[in-house]
């Protein structure tokens, strides 16, 4: 017998086609995992996004009433949704956060480059599934809550997480995840500690790789030719014409010039009626015995 989280599972394998775009990604999912555990974690080398069910499960929901599959019974859990979109986002990234390790292993420049890698996999997942925007903003506000800074805290302690909440909160804003009004108080507390310039190098960061930043979108392209080029079609073999050979099926011209309309088109309702009565009268469609 099929255990009702075995059956959670299944539903959640069956959204990783279109929340992934990849059909290799399988999901699982863990219960009572150590309280440090994140919500969520994609492992590339083995293609497998694992939840958290202490974290993504909102009000202790019993598995056979969790169905991300059903369009509705999707508000029940929006947290697990979100989670979803944002661990498909990094299924879809080409971002490798090995070959970042082999050119610079320093750890610091490593955790900054997993924190934004964050808002950079969630911004290519809106613009591979802009409908997951709502799902994504859920998820972050659930689980990036940053209360005030212990103000007895050393000041290298207040640097290091007013960083992490401007990667973490203020990139997500450019990523067009969260809103502006989302992030007041958290932008106020930045500013504070790390100062408007240092705030504007990292914006500038984050907006290289999360495609925002001002920058224009693609008009598009009207001419036939210059459409097949930017999808990569301009090499490939078009389709024969209709009059390539003999072997192929020759479509007939229509005539364009209009109908000619006849005398019956002609005649009016009356006009039309009357051969019906001659037939009448005539005794071979009406009564029989009115003949001449």
């Amino acid at each position: 017998m099929i255990s009702p989280r075995a059956r959670l599972i299944a539903r959640l394998n069956q959204i990783m086609l279109p929340v992934t775009g990849r059909p290799d990604v399988l999901a699982t999912m863990v219960w009572g995992a150590p309280d440090n555990t994140p919500p969520a974690w994609y492992d590339p080398a083995t293609a497998t996004i694992t939840f958290n069910a202490d974290q993504v499960i909102l009000n202790d929901a019993h598995p056979d009433q969790i169905d991300p599959t059903h369009p509705l019974r999707r508000f029940d859990q929006p947290v697990l949704i979100g989670v979803s979109a944002h661990e498909g986002g990094h299924a879809r990234s080409e971002w490798d956060l090995k070959a970042i390790r082999d050119r610079s292993p320093s750890p610091r420049v490593m955790a900054i480059a997993t924190y934004l890698l964050e808002s950079w996999a969630e911004a290519g997942q809106l613009r591979a599934t802009p409908g997951a925007a709502p799902w994504l903003r859920t998820a972050a506000r659930h689980i990036l809550q940053f209360p005030p800074t212990d103000p007895d805290a050393d000041e290298d302690y207040k640097r290091a997480r007013a960083l992490v909440a401007a990667l973490l909160v203020l990139a997500r804003v450019d990523a067009g995840v969260l809103q502006p009004g989302d992030t007041i108080a958290v932008e106020s507390i930045v500013v504070a500690t790390l100062g408007q310039p240092t705030v504007d190098d990292l914006r500038a960061l984050w907006q290289t790789g999360s495609g925002a930043g001002g920058r224009r979108r693609r008009r598009p392209v009207r001419h036939r030719a210059a459409r097949r080029r930017r999808h990569g079609l301009a090499g490939r073999a078009r389709r024969p014409p209709r009059d390539a050979g003999p072997h192929l099926p020759q479509r007939r011209r229509r005539n364009r010039l209009p109908r000619r309309r006849t005398d019956r088109r002609q005649r009016t309702w009356r006009q039309r009626r009357q051969p019906v009565r001659r037939r009448l009268r005539s005794g071979w469609g009406g009564h029989p015995g009115r003949h001449r």
